[in-house]
């Protein structure tokens, strides 16, 4: 596992860029051989004398209107690095920094002064000595007034990624314009001149007042999400207490609409039997009035017949009584 870690450790240090400190994007080469990323060697570029830049690696001089090759082998190791899981490199940087802070031993106490033989481990460091110190070498730096502006951090093991690798000097400045860390001897020789600089703690305290801001904005957005979220809850619930009611309303349309189209089917029986028993009796009285006129019929043959007859009678007598007969029986 030891060896793992420092093998990571390793990796990260051999993909980490020079100037801005961070894995590499976009490496870009120079004639000399040594790596930086493309915006930081843009950043050099602007900063140049003469037309020409420095390596900070080297400081081997190079015109800056060269072509810089992009080293493509070292951009995808350093992103498949930078992408392998950003959970597990955060809880790997946090074991690898205690393994390391563990190991930091202080450097006023001789080597046998602990039980192991490498001497007490180191609690703090100081940035302006450089030092390390244990327990009770790092006193004077909390009670002595002396010591009161010197930075005390968490122990460093290794303080090259803390120094300026040009004027070998501790970073305590930072330029806001540019993003770099700088050391006295950047702020003097004038490379950085008409920009805005602040120590390293007035940076700390900007910043982290810009993202109390921040984090107070993103606070009213969650708040303002929070009650969106309940707010579309409260109208989910309402749609569904509507989607209940109306297929309950369904449900009662429904059962009406059976009840009045059975309601309707007997009407309509009943309409149907009231129209047919109508048309049989209208039927029957039709055939009585047919059959009494065919018998009116048959009687009006017979007595247009006997007036025939009786026309033809020649017999005075036999004719007068044939019509008294007649007129006694109605004709």
């Amino acid at each position: 596992m030891a060896t793992s870690a420092e093998d990571h450790s390793v990796l990260e240090e051999e993909l980490t860029c020079p100037v801005c400190l961070d894995l590499y994007r976009d490496p870009h080469l120079l004639p000399c051989g040594h790596n930086f990323c493309l915006p930081c060697l843009r950043r050099l570029k602007s900063c140049s004398d003469h037309g020409r830049l420095r390596c900070p690696e080297c400081r081997q001089s190079h015109r800056s209107s060269a072509n810089w090759q992009k080293n493509f082998k070292l951009a995808n190791i350093a992103d498949g690095f930078r992408h392998r899981g950003q959970s597990e490199r955060s809880t790997q940087s946090r074991s690898d920094a205690s393994h390391r802070a563990a190991q930091v031993r202080c450097d006023y106490c001789p080597e046998d002064a602990s039980e192991d033989g490498k001497g007490p481990a180191a609690v703090k460091t100081c940035l302006k000595c450089e030092v390390s110190m244990c327990p009770k070498h790092v006193q004077p730096h909390l009670e002595l007034p002396a010591f009161r502006e010197h930075p005390l951090v968490e122990p460093l093991g290794d303080m090259r990624k803390r120094k300026c690798l040009e004027h070998d000097e501790m970073f305590r400045y930072y330029c806001l314009d540019e993003r770099l860390f700088l050391c006295n001897a950047c702020t003097i020789e004038g490379t950085h001149a008409g920009h805005a600089i602040k120590t390293l703690k007035n940076a700390m305290k900007d910043f982290k007042a810009y993202l109390d801001i921040q984090l107070h904005k993103t606070n009213r957005k969650i708040l303002k999400a929070e009650k969106n979220r309940l707010e579309q809850k409260e109208v989910e619930r309402h749609n569904k207490v509507k989607l209940a009611y109306r297929d309950d309303t369904d449900q009662h349309l429904n059962a009406f609409r059976e009840t009045s189209i059975a309601h309707l089917d007997a009407f309509l029986c009943s309409l149907r039997d009231c129209i047919s028993t109508h048309d049989g009796e209208q039927c029957s009285g039709i055939q009585q009035n047919l059959s009494r006129i065919a018998q009116d019929q048959t009687r009006l043959q017979d007595v247009h017949s006997g007036f025939e007859r009786l026309l033809q009678e020649s017999d005075t007598f036999q004719f007068i009584k044939i019509r008294n007969f007649c007129k006694s029986i109605g004709l």
